[in-house]
């Protein structure tokens, strides 16, 4: 049967009708919400959705919705077996200065051979400390600040470029024990950024090469937010959410970085000359080898002569990232070259790097195993 949206429609309506007739192999799903000191939260709505569902909105016809009592206590009945994920809604004033710190993959998988708990727990947000309230950067290197959470065994560091309305966001490859750190303004550079794959990608009506510079753009606004997980990689809190009252708002996280300025090549992108663009940046190349921002801008732009071939877009870019890696010592870069070479079967240049730039801890070596 084709699967569409009416069969979906269908197979939903045949669960619910057994569901409700008491047939079938049914359970029941409970919990409570509450604050993380136990304050219970009384008429937060809360939605049990099916796989086919979790990637919309929540409607008014959902079948598993049910509001907590008094005590912050839920319960759906007749729930049939599959896989399932859990929505709640809050007022503003129960979200206001909280989050609840759920990841995306957090699956209920519901047999229906026993009774199912789930319990919410919202916590106070992260206050962040520095850098924040439009802070100028110039410097080489940038102290971020925030206060610490009990039972943290280490942060996330994510930021946020912010223009013209659309906000795009990257999380730093990097684990921080502790509330504090500094890290060198290239770190935040070598993030990954846009990039062209097409040349056909440049004559959207919504591509805007300004993006292309990413955290290295001096005029562009930035932010960013901290996360912090547990001994086992649990997610306790989180500095970005519903700050709405004047109690709650505390330091904005917004920054500019402008410790480089705008080259002649970086303006040729910028007024949409990027062809142009690109060969100023290749010419600087030829001259100086080591120039880090002028790599990191081919590896952005260099996919318009792919012609929408993404191999050969790896393939051009990969020289420049390699550099990147060497001259860098990122992550990232060390992790793009590895899987450049793992897609090409290169397995002696992949053992090679592997061995050299890798660090084991930080690795699923499976990959390589199963490769081979």
């Amino acid at each position: 049967i084709e699967y569409t949206a009416i069969y979906e429609d269908l197979k939903r309506l045949e669960s619910q009708l057994v569901a409700s007739s008491g047939y079938g192999n049914v359970t029941t799903v409970s919990g409570n919400v509450s604050r993380l000191d136990g304050t219970p939260i009384p008429l937060a709505g809360v939605f049990l959705r099916e796989a086919s569902r979790v990637n919309t909105s929540v409607r008014p016809d959902e079948f598993y919705q049910v509001k907590t009592d008094q005590n912050g206590n839920f319960t759906f009945h007749n729930v049939i077996p599959g896989d399932y994920q859990i929505f709640v809604g809050f007022t503003t004033e129960q979200i206001d200065g909280y989050t609840w710190p759920v990841e995306l993959d957090d699956w209920l998988i519901i047999d229906g051979s026993e009774e199912v708990t789930y319990d919410i727990t919202i916590a106070p947000l992260i206050e962040v400390i520095e850098p924040a309230n439009e802070t100028v950067v110039t410097s080489e290197e940038i102290d971020f600040h925030w206060e610490p959470v009990e039972r943290a065994a280490y942060y996330e560091l994510g930021f946020q470029i912010e223009r013209e309305g659309v906000i795009r966001g990257f999380i730093l490859d990097e684990r921080i024990e502790g509330n504090k750190v500094t890290l060198p303004i290239e770190k935040i550079y070598n993030m990954p950024s846009v990039g062209i794959f097409d040349a056909e990608d440049i004559e959207n009506e919504y591509f805007d090469p300004v993006t292309l510079l990413g955290f290295e753009n001096p005029d562009g606004r930035y932010s960013w937010n901290v996360l912090a997980y547990d001994v086992e990689g649990n997610l306790l809190t989180r500095s970005d959410g519903y700050r709405l009252g004047k109690d709650t708002i505390g330091n904005l996280p917004t920054m500019y970085l402008q410790h480089r300025e705008l080259t002649r090549e970086d303006e040729l992108l910028v007024d949409g000359k990027l062809e142009e663009a690109l060969d100023g940046y290749l010419e600087i190349i030829e001259k100086d080898p080591t120039d880090t921002h002028s790599l990191r801008m081919i590896t952005r732009l260099i996919g318009m002569q792919a012609g929408g071939d993404f191999p050969k877009v790896e393939s051009l870019q990969h020289p420049y990232k390699k550099r990147l890696a060497e001259l860098t010592d990122d992550t990232y870069y060390h992790f793009d070259v590895l899987y450049y070479y793992y897609s090409k079967r290169d397995w002696e240049k992949y053992q090679k790097w592997l061995e050299e730039h890798i660090d084991p801890e930080r690795f699923d070596s499976n990959l390589y195993m199963k490769a081979t």
